[in-house]
């Protein structure tokens, strides 16, 4: 049988870097609080990166002398900034604003030197995209009644959940794991397909550990069968007829 963190890392959790890594992210997590922007480590917001004047993500001024000022730049040649929390991004990346298909981005980028030096230097903002909560799956697990068997469902089912793209996001935050996105795997197929060292540094590889943490309260867990579990199967972690008795179920009811 295999658990959850084995079949997403390959690996001994007594032995692995990935737990280290997962303890950190949770743990850190687990004691996120509220605090006044400047302090705070992590921004979320679901404007959908909309740019423009009044907007939170403005061009960055024209610098003078410049060849060419970055207002008469292409859209995709431009530099914007992040006005309220001072941070930038790679030039004519417009984040949520570059597909309709993007579900989250985080923004750690500052610029030289720090035009945000009254903030925290580690600050990340997280951008909860408009397509995070257009999907037609369920936004939070809770979403699904607890009358409802999701074991019928492949774990695939829950790769645009909303919770576990937060979980994603909050990886790539420097107060957290600070894990690079480039070049990420996404989805539960695409994580299977990793090896060991590249798992431990995938954003989603964390999220579905997370999910399976949420699932577990819900007595379902990921197929303890390596094949099963790399289809994305789910099972009942104690099965429904031992839970209410042998045999076949009773009419159950409280009052």
């Amino acid at each position: 049988m295999s658990s959850a963190f084995d079949i997403i890392f390959k690996g001994d959790k007594s032995k692995s870097a990935a737990y280290t890594k997962a303890t950190t992210l949770f743990d850190a997590i687990g004691g996120m609080n509220e605090a006044p922007l400047q302090n705070s480590d992590v921004r979320i917001y679901c404007d959908n990166d909309e740019y423009g004047p009044g907007k939170r993500w403005q061009l960055v001024p024209d610098v003078a002398g410049a060849e060419t000022p970055n207002s008469k730049l292409p859209l995709k040649k431009q530099q914007y900034l992040d006005h309220i929390n001072q941070v930038t991004r790679h030039t004519g990346y417009m984040g949520c604003q570059k597909s309709p298909d993007i579900l989250g981005v985080t923004y750690s980028m500052t610029l030289t030197p720090d035009t945000g030096a009254d903030q925290n230097p580690k600050r990340a903002v997280i951008s909860l995209c408009d397509a995070a909560f257009s999907q037609n799956s369920p936004r939070l697990l809770s979403d699904i009644g607890s009358d409802k068997d999701i074991t019928v469902n492949p774990i695939t089912d829950f790769d645009y959940m909303l919770s576990l793209t937060f979980l994603h996001e909050l990886c790539h935050s420097p107060a957290t794991l600070d894990i690079p996105a480039d070049d990420e795997a996404y989805g539960w197929e695409e994580i299977m397909e990793l090896g060991s060292p590249e798992a431990i540094n995938a954003a989603d590889s964390y999220a579905f550990l997370g999910l399976s943490a949420i699932l577990n309260k819900r007595n379902v867990r990921i197929a303890a069968d390596p094949t099963d579990a790399e289809e994305g199967m789910l099972e009942f972690i104690t099965p429904p007829e031992d839970l209410y008795g042998k045999g076949k179920r009773g009419i159950a009811f409280t009052a």
